[in-house]
């Protein structure tokens, strides 16, 4: 206090508060530096949603699986704060499942299938195991049969020859090839099509359960447009004999 009444003296009050304020300063940033050092370092836990990468047998083998396999699986990390934050979903390698040479009855996700980054540890996985189920592998040999779709020009169209195989292998459960009809292994397009006789390329329609192609040989057919042939547009088409 000074004389003048027991004031404190702004001078002192001012050295007080901005005196060495570099090092205040410094002394501030460090605190705040050091708080974010610590609260970062501290662990914490993120669930993700991991995709799955499945490697099948390949259709020349004796077996095929028959049950269904996740799409994604969720893991559950734990690890610095700011590790945790800066993982992107998008860029984490999918987790894989080579079942080229399994035979057994479940699949486990060992944690050492997780690809994760230093100092991140995985702390659970859901599902944690698959059951698999096989079969014995079956072939069939099917002729080729055709499926138009769309609406030609002229309204009609009908299908007068396949230019290539005209039986198609296919390859599957045993029991799902057995039970196999009348598929339909061939669509071609005829939309917009004028009158007249076309040689179009076929698209492999999808087969039903669990029955592959064998082989992969492209078809083409000829198709006929016109009004003096009202054939269906839809509905399978039985091959004609090859030109």
């Amino acid at each position: 206090m000074n004389e003048h009444g027991g004031h404190f003296d702004r001078g002192l009050l001012a050295q007080l508060a901005f005196g060495h304020y570099r090092l205040k300063l410094l002394a501030v940033a460090a605190s705040i530096a050091l708080y974010l050092l610590v609260h970062d370092s501290l662990d914490t836990q993120r669930v993700i949603d991991y995709d799955v990468l499945a490697v099948l047998p390949a259709n020349n083998t004796g077996k095929v699986l028959v049950s269904s396999l996740p799409g994604k699986v969720r893991v559950t990390l734990r690890g610095p704060k700011a590790a945790i934050n800066a993982l992107e979903p998008a860029r984490l390698k999918p987790i894989p499942i080579d079942l080229r040479n399994y035979s057994e009855p479940t699949f486990a996700f060992d944690e050492r299938l997780i690809a994760v980054p230093h100092r991140i540890q995985v702390v659970r996985v859901q599902p944690s195991q698959v059951r698999l189920a096989w079969r014995p592998r079956a072939r069939r040999t099917i002729p080729a049969r055709v499926q138009l779709v769309g609406t030609p020009h002229d309204g009609f169209a009908s299908v007068i020859g396949v230019i290539g195989p005209t039986v198609i292998e296919i390859s599957g459960p045993d029991d799902e090839i057995a039970a196999a009809g009348n598929l339909i292994t061939e669509q071609v397009s005829v939309a917009g099509l004028s009158e007249g006789t076309h040689e179009l390329p076929a698209i492999r329609a999808e087969l039903p359960g669990h029955l592959a192609y064998s082989g992969a040989i492209p078809v083409r057919v000829r198709v006929a447009v016109g009004p003096t042939r009202p054939a269906p547009i839809t509905g399978d088409v039985n091959s004609a004999k090859s030109h």
